[in-house]
């Protein structure tokens, strides 16, 4: 019987999926509340487009220049943003592959935010920055993208080191765009994790991540930016992962777009 009334609920949430608004940056910004089905995250408030690699997703990443802050989690939607170019590079007709070979219209790079940094490898220091200097030397404007996900190195110091910084970026977004109104800025919250130990359930727990996720909205609140919110994501997948599976990310990528490719 619950397994009829899954099926019952999917087949008219489906339904009503096309009857939902397209997705835009008005609509994302009150929430990311929805669920999975057949690996896709379905909104509640509206109708995600899908960014495939093919011509249309290549017009609107044309021209732009994403700047991905943070993590380990943020080098994921580094990487995947490299290999969906590369294959829409393949899908282009000659004479775009040609220019875009020349002019390289398409601009991504990662930074990893300052320290708290739990890695063992050698780091320059010349590469440190604070992500709100950071923030501070981007000339923006429409075409320009600042991806922040800095949450999981933040799990192993007290809240008041996270929020610090979180009212820091703020100020550096509100500097950002009283310069450059039109700049879009994403903020990825947290997401569950697997723990292996008690040491790691208490230097890197999920209480603390979520209680970080709580004041980093509180503060951010009334920025014109996208708050995407992927814990619930993450819940409801119920695969408690510090790195989320491809689809998942990509899931991610395709709410990104939608805030970023569409008018409001």
């Amino acid at each position: 019987h619950s397994l009829i009334k899954v099926c019952i609920f999917c087949h008219f949430a489906d339904i009503l999926q096309e009857y939902l608004p397209l997705c835009s940056p008005r609509l994302l910004e009150k929430g990311t509340d929805g669920y999975w089905y057949n690996g896709k995250w379905n909104l509640l408030r509206c109708r995600l487009n899908e960014y495939l690699p093919t011509l249309s997703t290549y017009k609107c990443l044309r021209h732009k220049t994403f700047f991905i802050v943070g993590d380990s989690t943020a080098r994921q939607y580094y990487a995947f943003l490299i290999k969906l170019v590369q294959d829409i590079n393949v899908q282009l007709p000659d004479a775009i592959r040609e220019w875009e070979k020349i002019h390289k219209s398409i601009n991504i790079q990662f930074h990893f935010h300052t320290f708290p940094r739990n890695t063992r490898t050698p780091l320059q220091m010349s590469d440190i920055k604070y992500t709100a200097d950071l923030i501070d030397s981007i000339v923006g404007g429409p075409d320009v993208v600042i991806i922040l996900s800095l949450w999981a190195h933040y799990s192993a110091v007290p809240s008041e080191t996270f929020l610090s910084r979180v009212y820091g970026i703020r100020h550096a977004i509100e500097r950002l765009h009283s310069r450059s109104p039109d700049t879009k800025v994403v903020w990825r919250t947290g997401n569950t994790r697997k723990h292996m130990t008690v040491a790691h359930v208490i230097e890197n727990g999920n209480w603390v991540a979520y209680q970080n996720l709580l004041g980093a909205r509180q503060i951010l609140q009334g920025l014109d930016i996208f708050f995407m919110d992927v814990w619930d994501m993450s819940v409801c997948e119920d695969v408690y992962k510090l790195h989320p599976g491809p689809n998942v990310i990509k899931n991610h990528i395709d709410l990104i777009l939608n805030y970023v490719c569409q008018e409001p």
